[in-house]
């Protein structure tokens, strides 16, 4: 097969960490051991688990009166995934869906959100991820800081000729770096909610 093939061309003795970053469905990772080699490092994409942690905060905030307590709940979250701390989210969601409770398609959400991240949970080591230089999102880094206006060009590679994965995962270190870690991902929750919402509620 092509990507068993590409493997094996990119990486022929076998000395560089083999990412597979996916979407965590299960079928790709069921027929993951018959193309990649068997110390590859799985990561679930950070998109996918933005997507679900927006779908929960809207169970628990009304969208036109508690936006700013969304975006708050999300990016709490957001950070203590980030840190490792996947478990505590997990029972965190629960919890809330419980002592709030939650009844119906709202309930059904939070639970199918906290499960996606329970059947996951070995895929999003974030922390030791983001320490190893991995990538953690195919798409979430990179279109946020094309738009954040932070005179940052993207096209197929980025600066200095490096592929605009790896230069993506450098902007995200420097980020860290620099102090502007709550403002990048306040700006980033804006615009994903945007992305996501904007139209329906335009729309009314």
């Amino acid at each position: 097969m092509w990507l068993a093939d590409e493997v094996i061309h990119r990486n022929p003795e076998g000395s560089k960490p083999v990412i597979f970053l996916s979407d965590g469905e299960r079928a790709l990772h069921d027929r993951q051991s018959e193309y990649l080699p068997e110390n590859t490092v799985c990561i679930l994409d950070l998109f996918h688990v933005m997507e679900r942690l927006w779908k929960a905060a809207w169970c628990f905030f009304d969208e036109k009166t508690q936006k700013h307590e969304a975006h708050q709940w999300v990016e709490e979250r957001l950070k203590r995934l980030l840190e490792g701390k996947v478990d505590a989210v997990i029972r965190g969601m629960r919890y809330q869906a419980t002592q709030r409770g939650l009844k119906g398609p709202k309930r059904k959400t939070v639970r199918d959100a906290a499960a996606y991240f329970a059947g996951n949970r070995d895929r999003m080591k974030y922390d030791a991820y983001l320490a190893a230089g991995y990538p953690i999102g195919s798409g979430v880094v990179e279109g946020s800081v094309s738009s954040s206006g932070q005179g940052i060009a993207w096209s197929g590679q980025g600066c200095a000729g490096l592929p605009s994965g790896a230069q993506a995962m450098l902007d995200l270190r420097a980020t860290y770096l620099n102090g502007d870690w709550n403002a990048f991902w306040n700006f980033h929750m804006t615009q994903e909610d945007q992305r996501l919402y904007g139209k329906i509620r335009e729309a009314g």
